[in-house]
């Protein structure tokens, strides 16, 4: 028996990443599982050659692991946005700066 109180023997645990490739697998193929092996097999050689040079390609293949949780992508997608607005920002600032030091007339406010 499960000591987790929040435990469902009838709720499918959670698919792990490679259950889902699997799962993606199995319905392209109809289920044959030489073809499924060998998609699957492209697909990882694939994964490691292009994620040397590629960190999104790095985060996925450690997700596809199980060695970094599936929801550290959202939290990487959160991260990359706000570094975006950030710097969008950051360059708007900038820019009036830049108007401000090269504009004629001083009761101009920017």
């Amino acid at each position: 028996e499960n000591a987790n109180p929040n435990y469902n023997s009838k709720v499918k645990p959670e698919m792990v990443m490679t259950d889902r490739l699997f799962e993606l697998l199995s319905k392209k193929h109809h289920g044959d599982k030489t073809l499924m092996t060998k998609d699957a097999s492209l697909f990882i050689r694939l994964l490691k050659k292009h994620a040397k040079n590629d960190v999104k390609l790095q985060i996925f293949e450690k997700i596809l692991k199980n060695d970094l949780d599936d929801s550290f992508w959202r939290v990487c997608l959160e991260l990359e946005s706000s570094i975006v607005t950030l710097k969008r920002q950051y360059q708007d600032n900038d820019n009036k700066i830049i108007k401000h030091m090269y504009h004629d007339d001083p009761k101009v406010r920017i």
